[in-house]
């Protein structure tokens, strides 16, 4: 019985057996993208950067706004005190 990837390979007409020659036909173009994946894993100094933004509301009261680049988490509308004990404990956890 055939497998399901002995079928895929049959009809792509891929050899059971691939040397590394046979594969990488375009080293440079491969090694290109091996770099470019490992700098988008690797953060950039900017994502350790929250991004703050302040905003009002109908009465004028002053929000402040977080979306925190490292976490992925957005916190909104925060007063003064909150917004500093937030900015507190995150360089305090981080270092």
């Amino acid at each position: 019985m055939n497998s399901k990837l002995d079928t895929y390979w049959r009809l792509e007409l891929i050899p059971h057996t691939v040397t590394s020659t046979q594969f990488c036909q375009f080293p440079l173009l491969f090694r290109w993208l091996g770099h470019f994946c490992r700098r988008i894993k690797t953060p950039s100094p900017q994502a350790a950067i929250p991004f703050v933004w302040r905003s009002k509301d109908a009465t004028g009261n002053i929000w402040w706004n977080v979306f925190d680049r490292l976490t992925g988490q957005t916190t909104l509308r925060m007063s003064n005190e909150q917004f500093l004990g937030w900015l507190e404990r995150r360089y305090t956890h981080s270092l």
